[in-house]
């Protein structure tokens, strides 16, 4: 076979060296990398062949570091079982709550699965406390309104999230039922929404917010906020009163008045 011979294409691309010109590459996902070496309270059964003290176990993820940490603990408990001739069981879903100051609890959930233990006690006490852990770490609260608005008088106010998280991932709000008549909400993707207006009817009235983050982390509140007629001075003279006494006001919530 001869070991030279022209090659019958050329290259039109102008690049200088063979190196360069890979646009059509697609930038590499990062790679998140954990290892997983077991805890001090895993040690073999009575019984069991003493050949290993524990196991180490390594795990890549293309989500994130969180997720390879999970492959990497159910990896290690597997390898355990594995030498110690045990059966491996995985939790079943585990929530926990975390409080905001105004009493309302934010709750965080470990899907079954996400967990390995020697026995299904343990691997449910890990997500438990993951859950605990967690439930605290992604806590979202919503700030307060007003419980009283004042008919036909204007507001500028706000509804703020609050938490680890808010601050830094992108948030979806909905106005998932209810609202003020005169009020408006205006959305954003960040933490804070506004809630403008001026009244138009008296009278009590319920909206829900809710947010949701980018991560899944979701809060909503209930709102009940009454409208109040406007303070009205002394009652003049000549206020046309109804069949009781009481003065008659009219859609501005002003005395209608009588001219003798």
């Amino acid at each position: 076979m001869p070991t030279g011979f022209v090659c019958p294409t050329k290259n039109p691309c102008p690049d200088v060296s063979p190196l360069q010109g890979f646009s059509s590459e697609q930038p590499d996902s990062p790679t998140h990398v954990c290892t997983n070496y077991g805890f001090d309270w895993q040690v073999p059964p009575l019984g069991s062949d003493f050949q290993a003290r524990g196991c180490q176990a390594t795990c890549e993820s293309q989500v994130s570091e969180v997720e390879a940490c999970y492959c990497a603990q159910r990896d290690q408990v597997a390898c355990l079982a594995g030498q110690w001739g045990q059966t491996v069981f995985y939790n079943r879903q585990q929530s926990a709550q975390a409080i905001c100051p105004d009493g309302l609890a934010f709750t965080y959930t470990i899907p079954a699965g996400r967990f390995a233990g020697l026995s299904q006690a343990e691997a449910d006490a890990i997500a438990a406390s993951q859950a605990s852990e967690l439930a605290q770490k992604h806590l979202i609260c919503l700030s307060n309104l007003p419980s009283t608005l004042t008919f036909m008088q204007f507001y500028s106010l706000t509804i703020e999230a609050s938490g680890v998280f808010v601050d830094v991932l992108p948030a979806t709000w909905q106005l998932v039922v209810g609202g003020v008549p005169g009020m408006t909400l205006v959305f954003t993707n960040g933490p804070v929404i506004s809630f403008t207006g001026a009244p138009t009817f008296e009278g009590t009235f319920t909206m829900v917010i809710s947010v949701t983050l980018s991560n899944g982390d979701f809060m909503q509140k209930i709102y009940v906020i009454t409208v109040v007629p406007p303070p009205l001075g002394p009652i003049p003279p000549n206020a046309l009163l109804d069949a009781d006494g009481v003065p008659i006001l009219d859609s501005n919530g002003e005395y209608i008045l009588i001219d003798f």
